[in-house]
């Protein structure tokens, strides 16, 4: 994913007051001395910002059924809605923006006494025949899925609590090296995410270290859940389209007269 930034800019508020006064004479005028300039800082300078990095990789084996006519996953990347839907947190919500871009609602977070509910905006493409690749993936792979976040907000935080800097760069590959001519193949996914936050003024009686948890906490979760969709809600996916596919390609076949593979298959092993 190209990296992407939202910022939540802290304007700095610098507050004066002054006594009252009352004219003095000069006898009772005290000497003069020279004023001492005061430096005001921004409360973004004085905070410590927090920087979590993610890095997630997996291989997930996938097998074609035994018999079935060939459908590669090569063909199942060209429906990227699909893809999408299987790969986000469950309970999330999608709009398609455009050919390419997606927005997001993701679950709603709570964390201490606040809620959240991220919402993103990511831009999904395809690559083939080695054009543009990552470098972490070999120019004989067919086709490559890239996944990019190029916009993040937390809607139903109050302005109050919103951090003054917040950060988000998320990138991710997913493609299939195959092996054997059945169509089985490797489905490789990985991804990278760096989020650096200051937390807001209002939230320093509460120490670093248990908001950094708390960070680490739902940044982890998520994660975690985009990989199960990875691993798990696209392969079964991926397999819904393929019985679909072979339901299609039955259908056609018997209209033309012609007895499907499968079912002749069957009839072969029954003579037999």
């Amino acid at each position: 994913m190209a990296a992407s930034t939202v910022l939540f800019p802290c304007q700095t508020h610098l507050c004066y007051s002054t006594a009252g006064s009352h004219r003095i004479s000069a006898q009772e005028r005290p000497p003069r001395r020279r004023r001492q300039k005061t430096l005001f800082v921004s409360s973004i300078d004085n905070r410590k910002a927090s920087t979590f990095t993610y890095r997630t990789s997996d291989n997930v084996p996938l097998r074609n059924l035994p018999g079935a006519p060939l459908v590669r996953f090569e063909e199942y990347m060209q429906h990227i809605g699909r893809m999408v839907e299987a790969i986000i947190p469950e309970k999330s919500t999608t709009q398609r923006l455009n050919q390419e871009e997606w927005r997001i609602k993701m679950p709603l977070i709570e964390a201490l006494f606040l809620k959240m509910q991220p919402v993103v905006d990511i831009r999904v493409t395809t690559k083939s025949n080695g054009q543009d690749y990552p470098a972490h993936v070999p120019p004989h792979i067919p086709k490559l899925c890239e996944i990019h976040i190029t916009k993040c907000e937390l809607q139903g935080l109050h302005s109050a609590y919103m951090p003054p800097l917040f950060a988000l760069e998320a990138s991710g590959t997913l493609y299939p090296e195959t092996h054997g001519n059945d169509g089985s193949c490797i489905i490789k996914n990985r991804l990278e995410t760096n989020i650096t936050i200051v937390f807001p003024p209002l939230l320093s009686w509460v120490p670093q270290h248990v908001m950094d948890e708390i960070v680490q906490s739902i940044v982890g979760t998520t994660v975690e859940e985009i990989r199960k969709g990875c691993r798990v809600r696209l392969l079964a996916d991926y397999r819904s389209f393929h019985r679909s596919k072979l339901k299609n390609s039955s259908q056609k076949m018997e209209m033309r007269g012609i007895e499907p593979r499968a079912s002749r298959m069957q009839s072969e092993r029954s003579t037999i």
